[in-house]
């Protein structure tokens, strides 16, 4: 892997980066923030790292892949996947929001073309590992602190939450031929309940 999206990593950060989630999840638990049960869910036991895959990208000239990490059994993936259940509600609120193809042609028939009016699409190249994880997770804080159904979900604090994104977010670790590599910047393709294109997302759409 000579692509500078990757670095190499001496060892396995599976056993650190479990160590980390399960104290946060502990301390939340002794907060009465989550329940025993949900505690025993969302903390990290005999984890295994993710693993990276290509996708054929056959639309394309050359037929390129896309590269996939599956998080599955990860440290981080049974946390991720609780909080893709909190943070959803906060998106979708623009005009620009766009749920999936159905959704664009729902809204697409709506829309009267003018004989002047020239129609583009826009092919953005290398989203995921583009997004600026910090203001990601900024914007993520700002919007949780104005949302007065949060409790409604979550016993957590917006604060709790953006620290736990966090750790989810920057755990870009996978095992790629008995070798350990780190994404630099931005997420992968493959994150938990696509908690990642939650927050890509919303980088792109702050303004």
């Amino acid at each position: 892997m000579e692509d500078k999206t990757y670095r190499p990593l001496k060892r396995d950060p599976t056993t650190s980066l479990e160590n980390e989630i399960g104290k946060a999840i502990k301390e939340l638990k002794e907060q009465n923030k989550l329940n025993k049960k949900q505690a025993t869910q969302l903390t990290p036991r005999n984890s295994l790292p993710s693993r990276i895959y290509g996708l054929p990208k056959v639309h394309k000239e050359g037929i390129p892949l896309r590269p996939i990490v599956s998080s599955i059994n990860s440290p981080s993936y049974n946390l991720a996947r609780h909080l893709a259940d909190i943070l959803p509600p906060l998106s979708g609120k623009r005009m620009s929001y766009i749920k999936n193809s159905q959704h664009f042609v729902e809204r697409a028939k709506k829309i009267s073309i003018e004989t002047t009016d020239i129609l583009v699409s826009f092919d953005v190249v290398s989203l995921f590992t583009n997004v600026p994880i910090n203001d990601a997770c900024k914007l993520i804080g700002d919007r949780l602190q104005a949302d007065t159904t949060l409790h409604n979900r979550t016993q957590m604090t917006w604060e709790e939450i953006v620290h736990l994104t966090n750790l989810c977010l920057n755990s870009t670790y996978f095992k790629w031929h008995d070798q350990f590599y780190e994404q630099c910047e931005g997420q992968a393709m493959g994150s938990p309940c696509l908690l990642s294109r939650l927050i890509s997302l919303w980088s792109i759409l702050r303004l």
